[in-house]
C-alpha cells in the first residue's frame, strides 16, 4: 500500500526532497501542467523536533501524510527507523538519517503493518505510560537494505525497544540479522510470539529489570541461529492463549 499526494509546480520547492528514491516518484496530472507526484511506502522516523512518536513533525513528509497515523485509512504504512539513500536521476547523493533516533510512545497506536528498527541510526523506541502498540510484526535489529553500513563501517549499533509499563500486540523478532535489544521494566507485556536472534551473526538481548512484571501472552519463545542473551531480574509470566 502507498499513500500519495499530488501537487502542481507551485510547490516546486519540494523537488529536492522528492529525490528520495525510496519514497517518491514524479508524475503528470495529464492536463499538460508540469506537476510533482509524491508517494510514500512507509513512515520514516526523523526525530526532527524531539521524541514524540505521534508528532507528525518527527516523520518524513509527516505533515503531508499525517504520519504516522495516516488519514481516512486503518491500513497504516510500515514504520521504519533507518538510514535512507537519496538518489537524483539515478545518481546517489547522500544518506538521510534521523536527527534523533529515540522515540517515545505514551498512548495507544494501532497499525496493520510492521515496525522495523534498523542498525546504524541509534534507533530506540520506548513504549510507556500503559500504552499499547498493535502491529503485525516488530523487527528489532535489522541491517539496512542499502550500503549505509558499508560506507559507514563504524555506525553499526544496537536497535533498542523498551517496554516501561508498555505493551505490544503482535509478533516480535529481536535481532534479525543485526543486534537488537528488548528492555522490560514496570508492568509490561507482549501478546504474540517472540523470536530471539533469528539469523547467524545476529544478537538478541532480553533485559528484564528488577521488580519488572513481564507477561508473554502466548508461551512461544523461539531461538534462531544467532546469539541470544537473557538477563532476568524480574518476573516472567507465560500466559498461553
Amino acid at each position: 500500500m502507498k499513500k500519495c499526494v499530488f501537487f502542481t509546480t507551485s510547490i516546486f520547492f519540494f523537488t529536492p526532497l522528492s529525490a528520495h528514491a525510496e519514497c517518491c516518484v514524479f508524475g503528470d496530472a495529464g492536463d499538460g501542467v508540469n506537476s510533482i507526484f509524491i508517494s510514500i511506502s512507509s513512515y520514516d522516523w526523523l526525530g526532527t523536533t524531539g521524541s514524540g512518536f505521534l508528532n507528525s513533525a518527527n516523520w518524513e513528509f509527516g505533515d503531508l501524510f499525517n504520519a504516522p497515523t495516516g488519514s481516512g485509512s486503518a491500513a497504516y504504512l510500515p514504520v521504519q527507523f533507518r538510514p535512507q539513500a537519496w538518489y537524483v536521476n539515478g545518481f546517489f547523493v547522500r544518506y538521510i538519517v534521523p536527527v534523533n533516533g529515540g522515540a517515545v510512545l505514551s498512548s495507544d497506536y494501532t497499525s496493520n503493518s510492521y515496525l522495523r528498527l534498523s542498525s546504524g541510526v541509534g534507533a530506540n523506541l520506548t513504549i510507556t505510560n500503559g500504552a499499547t502498540y498493535t502491529l503485525s510484526n516488530a523487527y528489532i535489529g535489522h541491517n539496512p537494505t542499502n550500503n549505509y553500513l558499508v560506507d559507514h563501517p563504524g555506525a553499526a549499533d544496537t536497535a533498542i525497544l523498551s517496554l516501561n509499563n508498555g505493551h505490544i500486540i503482535g509478533a516480535v523478532t529481536l535481532g534479525v540479522d543485526a543486534s537488537g535489544e528488548l528492555n522490560v521494566a514496570g508492568t509490561s507485556s507482549i501478546t504474540g510470539n517472540l523470536l530471539i536472534a533469528q539469523n547467524a551473526g545476529s544478537y538478541g538481548t532480553l533485559n528484564i529489570a528488577s521488580g519488572a512484571q513481564w507477561t508473554l501472552n502466548r508461551n512461544l519463545i523461539t531461538f534462531g541461529a544467532g546469539t541470544a542473551i537473557i538477563n532476568n531480574e524480574g518476573t516472567i509470566d507465560l500466559n498461553p492463549c
